[in-house]
C-alpha cells in the first residue's frame, strides 16, 4: 500500500479518484499527521508542476520559442521516492529566464483565484424599492457575529462600495447594517448592526483561535451559498494560501458562491479563519484569511473607526459537544449579507 502513496497522492490531487476513495484518503490525513505533511509537500511542487507546463503552454501560443529548451539540467531530487518532484525540479532548472520575464512583462499569467461572493437575482426585504416588479440585483455572502453588541466580519470584496447593506440571520430576522472599517490588503470588512430592532445576544458561544491549527485537522464551516445556511466539512490542507499567502491557509472544503465572509472553525468549534475564495481549478480547495489576521486589524483598527475596543471571545462553550449540537449552537450567530 505504502508503495503505491505517491500514486494515490497523485491521483487524490487531481481528483482521479472515487468519492468513496476520496473520503477515506481524507479521513486518513486527518488521523496521520505525517501523511498530512507530506501531503502537503507534494501539493507545493504539483503546484510549481502545473505553473511550468501553464507558461510554457503560454509561451508556445506567443510563439517565443526560437530555439529548443537545453536537454541538460542540474536534477535536484527533493524526495527519491517521488519521481514527479525530479521532473518538475528539472523543468524549474531549465526554463528560460529571459523568456519568463518577457511571460511576466506581458502579464499574461492568469490567475485562478475566484472570490466567492455570489451575484443573484433575489427577493432584496423592506425597505428597498418596494414597488418594482423585477427584484433588484443583490451581491450576497456570509458573516459572522465576533461581538455580542452586533459586531460582525465578512469579506471586504461583498460589501466595499455597497450602497445599503442588510443581514439575514437563519431564523429570518433582517437588520439593518453598516461597513465601519476595511482593511482592502486582506479583504477583511468590519459591519455593525444599527438597527433599532436588533436585540444585544448572549455571548458568541465560540472562541477564536489565532494560534492556527495542525495540518490535517477536521475544520468546517457555516454559510450561504444558498438561501438557507450551509453546513461543510473538511481539513486543513495548507497552512498557506493562495501563492504561498502566510496571512491565510488552505482548507479542502467544498466552497460555492456565497461561502465568502463565512467563518472556518476547528474540530472544537473554535473560529480559525474565514473563507475569502477558492482555486477554480481544483475541487474542494478553499482560501481562508487566519483568524491571526483577522484579529491584528481588529486591534490595530483605528479607535474612531470601531468606536470602541472589541474584546473577541476566548471562552470556547461548544468545545465538548458533538457537531450537530455545535452547529445549533453556532447557527443564530451566522448571517447571510445582501448589498445593492
Amino acid at each position: 500500500m505504502e508503495d503505491k502513496l505517491p500514486e494515490i497522492i497523485e491521483r487524490f490531487l487531481n481528483d482521479k479518484i472515487s468519492a468513496e476513495e476520496k473520503t477515506s484518503f481524507e479521513q486518513r490525513i486527518a488521523q496521520e499527521p505525517d501523511l498530512a505533511k507530506q501531503v502537503n509537500e507534494y501539493q507545493k511542487v504539483f503546484g510549481v508542476f502545473n505553473t511550468m507546463k501553464k507558461r510554457n503552454a503560454l509561451k508556445k501560443k506567443l510563439d517565443v520559442f526560437h530555439q529548443e529548451i537545453p536537454r541538460e539540467g542540474k536534477m535536484i531530487p527533493l524526495r527519491s521516492k517521488f519521481s514527479f518532484f525530479n521532473i518538475a525540479a528539472s523543468i524549474a532548472m531549465i526554463l528560460s529566464i529571459g523568456t519568463l520575464a518577457y511571460i511576466l512583462m506581458q502579464n499574461k499569467i492568469e490567475s485562478d483565484y475566484i472570490v466567492t461572493a455570489k451575484k443573484d437575482t433575489v427577493a432584496v426585504p423592506s425597505p428597498y424599492k418596494k414597488n418594482e416588479k423585477t427584484p433588484p440585483t443583490a451581491l450576497t455572502g456570509t458573516a459572522f457575529m465576533i461581538s455580542s453588541k452586533g459586531f460582525l466580519v465578512t469579506a471586504k470584496h461583498i460589501v466595499e462600495d455597497a450602497d445599503k447593506i442588510m443581514v439575514e440571520n437563519s431564523a429570518g430576522e433582517i437588520f439593518n447594517a453598516a461597513v465601519i472599517y476595511i482593511d482592502k490588503k486582506r479583504d477583511i470588512a468590519v459591519l455593525k448592526i444599527n438597527d433599532k430592532n436588533f436585540k444585544k445576544q448572549n455571548t458568541v458561544p465560540y472562541a477564536f483561535n489565532a494560534k492556527g491549527s495542525d495540518l490535517g485537522e477536521k475544520v468546517f464551516t457555516l454559510g450561504f451559498p444558498s438561501e438557507n445556511i450551509v453546513f461543510e466539512e473538511g481539513v486543513l490542507s495548507s497552512r498557506l494560501g493562495f501563492k504561498g499567502d502566510s496571512s491565510s491557509c488552505q482548507v479542502s472544503l467544498a466552497i460555492n458562491h456565497g461561502n465568502s465572509g463565512g467563518p472556518i472553525f476547528d474540530d472544537k468549534g473554535n473560529v480559525i479563519g474565514m473563507v475569502l475564495g477558492k482555486d477554480g481549478a481544483k475541487e474542494r480547495a478553499g482560501f481562508a484569511i487566519t483568524m491571526k489576521t483577522i484579529a491584528d486589524v481588529i486591534k490595530n483598527a483605528p479607535k474612531e473607526s470601531l468606536g470602541k475596543k472589541i474584546k473577541l471571545n476566548s471562552s470556547n462553550k461548544i468545545g465538548g459537544l458533538k457537531r450537530s449540537v455545535q452547529i445549533k449552537k453556532i447557527e443564530p450567530y451566522i448571517y447571510q449579507v445582501r448589498v445593492d
